[in-house]
């Protein structure tokens, strides 16, 4: 045998190794890589030389790499905004009920829905007063005043 033939071996183990590794590693930028010397321990057991197993390896994980790289982007674009009462935050609305956070009271109209709230700087906010949404807390949404012109 020779030498390039008897190292196919090498190739796939760390091949294999680094598709391991990819399993407790978030995301996919090893992957790649561990295709890449599985290609090339091909190419070693086929008898290509050494140069030959070290180009396609590079380019076997570069072209997987970039590859990946797009559809990772594709992927995060998509990604929708907030959800659930999370989408409250930063919306506006009218206090209803006065919110007092001492006496656990207040509510405050999103839209068409009532939601129970708590101020931001923990005092009082009287009835009809415009507010934003900072947080969600819960149940609860967590107010401030919007300084109105």
């Amino acid at each position: 045998m020779t030498p390039a033939v008897e190292i196919w071996w090498i190739w796939v183990a760390a091949g294999v190794g680094l598709a391991a590794v990819e399993i407790v590693v978030p995301g996919f930028f090893i992957l790649p890589f561990g295709v890449g010397a599985i290609v090339a321990g091909l190419l070693a057991y086929a008898g290509l030389g050494v140069e030959v197993q070290w180009a396609v390896f590079a380019v076997v994980s570069g072209v997987l790499s970039a590859f990946s790289l797009v559809i990772t982007k594709r992927i995060i674009k998509k990604q929708p905004g907030a959800t659930g009462s999370n989408r409250m935050v930063g919306t506006r609305g009218l206090i209803t009920i006065a919110v007092d956070n001492l006496k656990n009271a207040g509510h405050v109209r999103l839209g068409g829905e009532l939601w129970r709230a708590e101020s931001e700087s923990g005092g009082d906010i009287p009835v009809g007063v415009v507010v934003e949404v900072v947080a969600v807390s819960g149940i609860r949404v967590v107010v401030r005043e919007v300084e109105t012109e």
